[in-house]
């Protein structure tokens, strides 16, 4: 989950860019620092770390593990 945080040309202003894992951005944000922008990341990601994982996935990944 690759971000970036830029400082917007001949602005005070940040953006934030988020990509998923193929590459599609899958968030565009606007922000007036660069600590509101990098809040947002965190919380981001910590959204996606957390996310719950089905069963099914962990019970395939378990078993091509042998």
């Amino acid at each position: 989950m690759p971000f970036t945080v830029r400082k917007v040309r001949n602005a005070d202003k940040y953006t934030l860019k988020i990509k998923d894992d193929n590459g599609t951005v899958t968030l565009t944000q606007i922000f007036d620092s660069r600590e509101e922008a990098m809040n947002k990341a965190r919380s981001e990601v910590h959204k996606e770390v957390n996310k719950p994982i089905s069963v099914d996935t962990v019970a395939d990944d378990i078993i091509e593990e042998y």
